[in-house]
């Protein structure tokens, strides 16, 4: 299954067009901002957005999600897995950020993790299994990738993921080209519009069989859930449940004690989120054992202050074991919950010092986009005042600066972003293209080339820095930056101008 890949795009696209796992409450300003900045492919500024979104909405779980997605598009893994398992917690019955932290897992060819992921997923969907899918193929396992995505459109019929991919896997795998074939027919019924459904029915079958054949070909109409997976499977687990063996107590006690303990050991040195993991681990393993379900929703409860998820588990506690002493205090300590979220929501509203912050943030991006730029400089020094640490407010007054034609204050801006976060490559640029502005070249010049150092492949700063050393008289360094951003975009009036440039100089001419 070469292309099996293809089935992730098409299970992101669907979340992405649902608004990315949007929570009931109405969040604006930097989640709604972040959101803009991902739309337009600017990754890296919606990342740090979200950043400063999450110490406003802690408990969301779009912001989370988005976050992830940012990340994991940015090629940070480690900080995508950490966002999307933040997004797991909250996200309820919702599947979205489990599948998309299961991809990313995969993606870091960690495809263990990946399906205990998806094994956690209660109701499983036809994008979770067409995931599985991918986990079992990764693991090197056709027959099980086979029967997940049979199992998918045992569910629906004409979910396209599953259809290509049982075609890939039919044609590539199998070398049984009129299986392939029936696949690939009602996957193009099904998303004539989709790029894969471009390809010709011969070409797809790599004119396997002759055109007569191929019109005798009758469109799949369902999964192949005959297909089983194998009896004997060392990488990923088979979806179908099996009976649990009761382990003799004894042993079992000593077990879910000695995980407890490590959970415990965690918290105390104040990682929660290890502890969180392990926990759920040992409930998955130990579904039976009344101290995991209890330290889980104490976790939710004390720890992560998710109360609503630690309601839910006490509940269940009660349900499962209504003779544990604890189960008493389940009441009690669901209306302590409860009555927390009361006191969160009241001290939200008499401590309004973050949310104001971003209340100014979004009159300063209004302004800006209405061209109003003093009123947006006032707006973002008043976010600023309140907020010192932004980023992204601490960038926006330098735009704002800078588009008001006040220069000087704008370096000053894009300074103070720097001193905040060092690496952050578009201030280094603004402000390298502010100071070739101010004629200060030689800061410029500094400013770009250590940019160049954290991010190699930034096109603009090397079509800056070759108009700076061409001003310099420099036109072998001229004639390096801009190859180089040529190479990195090819086209476009920058590109033209290079283009240009560099056939005279080749020439000769200066």
């Amino acid at each position: 299954m070469k292309n099996i890949n293809y089935l992730i795009i098409m299970v992101l696209a669907v979340a992405i067009a649902c608004g990315g796992c949007r929570s009931k409450s109405k969040t604006a300003g930097l989640p709604e901002y972040g959101l803009a900045l991902m739309q337009e492919g600017d990754y890296e500024s919606a990342s740090e957005a979200l950043m400063e979104a999450t110490a406003i909405y802690s408990n969301s779980v779009t912001v989370h999600y988005n976050l992830g997605f940012a990340y994991w598009k940015l090629g940070r893994s480690d900080d995508a897995i950490a966002s999307l398992t933040r997004a797991v917690d909250l996200s309820g019955d919702d599947s979205r950020p489990a599948e998309l932290l299961a991809y990313v897992m995969l993606d870091s060819g960690n495809a263990l993790e990946a399906n205990k992921v998806l094994s956690g997923i209660e109701k499983q969907t036809p994008s979770t299994l067409t995931l599985m899918a991918l986990a079992s193929q990764k693991a090197g396992s056709s027959d099980l990738a086979r029967s997940y995505l049979g199992k998918a459109l045992d569910i629906d019929a004409d979910y396209a993921p599953a259809l290509y991919n049982l075609a890939l896997l039919y044609r590539d795998v199998d070398n049984n080209s009129r299986e392939a074939l029936a696949y690939y027919k009602h996957f193009k019924a099904v998303a004539p519009h989709d790029m894969h459904a471009d390809e010709s029915l011969q070409a797809f079958i790599r004119g396997d069989l002759s055109q007569d054949e191929v019109l005798k070909v009758v469109p799949s109409v369902g999964g192949d859930a005959s297909i089983e997976p194998p009896m004997a499977d060392t990488v990923v687990e088979t979806p179908v449940a099996k009976p649990i063996e009761k382990p003799v107590p004894s042993s079992s006690s000593k077990e879910v004690d000695k995980l407890l303990a490590k959970a415990a050991s965690e918290l105390k040195q104040d990682n929660a989120d290890t502890a969180l993991i392990m926990l759920k681990d040992t409930v998955r393993k130990h579904p039976d054992s009344a101290d995991a379900v209890w330290a889980l929703a104490k976790i939710y409860d004390k720890n992560l202050g998710n109360k609503k998820k630690a309601a839910e588990l006490y509940k269940k506690f009660a349900v499962m074991f209504p003779n544990d002493p604890r189960a008493a205090a389940v009441a009690k300590a669901v209306s302590r919950s409860a009555s927390a979220d009361a006191d969160a929501d009241a001290a939200r509203s008499v401590k309004p010092t973050v949310k104001t912050s971003d209340r100014y943030f979004r009159e300063g991006l209004k302004y800006y986009r209405e061209k109003k730029f003093d009123a947006s400089i006032s707006a973002y020094r008043k976010a600023l005042k309140l907020n010192p640490k932004s980023v992204l407010t601490a960038y926006n007054l330098g735009l704002s600066y800078k588009a008001n034609g006040d220069l000087s204050n704008a370096a000053k801006a894009f300074t103070l972003v720097l001193q905040i976060q060092p690496d952050k490559t578009n201030a280094l640029y603004m402000l390298g293209l502010t100071e070739k502005e101010r004629g200060r070249n030689d800061a410029a010049l500094r400013h770009l080339n250590r940019l160049l150092r954290i991010q190699p492949d930034f096109a603009n700063a090397h079509f800056l820095l070759a108009i700076i050393y061409l001003e310099g008289n420099r036109p072998d360094m001229t004639a390096i930056h801009y190859e180089r951003f040529v190479n990195l975009c090819p086209t476009g009036d920058n590109a033209d101008k290079a283009k240009a440039w560099l056939a005279k100089h080749k020439d000769g001419e200066n």
